[in-house]
């Protein structure tokens, strides 16, 4: 906003957030509201979550180029490694419809009972969004594969007991080609998917950074 005067500035952000509340209103005639909060951005963002106990932070997300060996520093980063609740991130990039396509890269050595539940509520709250489950195996062990084909077997299942079209793929991963982040992309832009869901290591306990493949693939 070009504007020097404080009041008019916090005027004019004030009626651009109301303006947003009323055209979502009309839209989803869902309950809407606002407000303006003063101070460290992401220690406010935290904090409001903590009073008013929401289930979830939506944040619009700047993608960081160029830097492969930089930790994440964005405001979307870290509230993301700070928040109690869960996060979800939104690419600054022009989009419009619903979503069809949930993608659930998932690691079948460790427990993904609570994300499994996040998909299948999300594409229950999305009526008639499929969900694409992912493995990516670093290794071509054959055992390793079926053992990941009855995993993955039992979790589609699970999920269409819920009343949700479930797809399942493993990719075995070469050697010295595509990295699990790259997999991931490819497979997004094959199935033409709207949203990847990510587990994050603070969420399984091992840390609070992220994860090389999710950094990466959020980039």
């Amino acid at each position: 906003f070009e504007v020097l005067d404080a009041d008019a500035l916090f005027q004019k952000i004030d009626d651009k957030l109301n303006l947003i509340v009323e055209e979502e209103l009309a839209i989803s005639k869902k309950i809407v509201s606002c407000k303006i909060e003063f101070g460290a951005i992401v220690d406010q963002i935290i904090e409001t979550q903590k009073k008013q106990a929401y289930d979830m932070i939506v944040m619009g997300f700047n993608a960081i180029h160029n830097h492969p060996n930089k930790q994440i520093g964005s405001t979307a980063m870290e509230v993301i490694k700070r928040a109690p609740c869960q996060v979800v991130t939104v690419k600054n990039k022009p989009y419009t419809g619903e979503f069809k396509s949930i993608i659930l890269p998932i690691d079948l050595s460790k427990s993904v009972s609570q994300i499994i539940a996040k998909a299948i509520e999300l594409a229950k709250s999305w009526k008639g969004a499929v969900v694409n489950l992912i493995s990516v195996l670093p290794v071509c062990d054959e055992h390793q594969v079926n053992t990941a084909t009855h995993q993955l077997a039992g979790i589609v299942k699970e999920i269409e007991l819920n009343n949700i079209v479930c797809n399942a793929e493993i990719i075995r991963m070469i050697k010295g080609h595509e990295s699990v982040a790259e997999i991931v992309a490819d497979y997004a832009q094959r199935v033409k998917s709207e949203m990847i869901m990510l587990i994050t290591r603070h969420e399984i306990g091992s840390s609070t950074n992220l994860g090389n493949s999710t950094q990466s693939i959020l980039n």
